[in-house]
């Protein structure tokens, strides 16, 4: 989380004083060009090449990890409720196999509909911001009742487990509030 922020927030400082100083708000289907005025108007115009070439990247990367993630998540979570068998591995293929096909499908046929990325961005935040709360304390949870006490995290771990999940927390109150409220 720690280098995560740490990369993320020059990016946005950069974001933030470019795009107020030229007056802009990305919007609607003006967005990516609004967010290439980052680097276009620091830089020069052929930054904004260099802009789109790195933002393919970057998003294509993180689709990909997100929906294989995603995918052995489902089988995992199939297999947990008891709706597909543990042990039998081609039925645990052909779930992440669906997974991997179905949702990449359904958020392009999202895109085409909604016509709007800064509402598809803000409903992603709203939803990760909602779901990372529940995973963390979820896994504080599973860890006190279920696991063996002979693998369980060391006290600190479990300390900077905890203190995650409190920012978490306090994070997604904040992303409600201003998104939802």
């Amino acid at each position: 989380m720690l280098l995560l922020t740490c990369a993320t927030l020059p990016f946005y400082v950069l974001g933030a004083g470019v795009l107020h100083e030229l007056a802009e708000r990305p919007s609607g289907t003006t967005t990516i060009a609004s967010l290439s005025n980052m680097f276009s108007a620091v830089l020069g115009s052929w930054a904004t090449v260099i802009f789109g070439i790195g933002a393919f990247f970057i998003l294509f990367s993180s689709v990909i990890s997100g929906i294989g993630a995603g995918g052995r998540g489902f089988a995992d979570y199939l297999a947990t409720l008891g709706v597909t068998p543990r042990t039998n591995l081609q039925v645990r293929m052909r779930a992440v196999r669906g997974y991997v096909v179905v949702i990449p499908l359904l958020a392009f046929i999202l895109y085409l509909t909604a016509r709007n990325p800064v509402i598809l961005v803000t409903i992603g935040a709203l939803t990760s911001a909602i779901m990372a709360p529940l995973q963390c304390g979820a896994v504080l949870w599973l860890q006190r009742r279920h696991m063996d006490a002979r693998v369980r995290p060391s006290r600190p771990v479990y300390w900077y487990l905890v203190a995650t999940f409190v920012f978490q927390l306090s994070m997604a109150g904040l992303v409600v509030n201003y998104v939802v409220l």
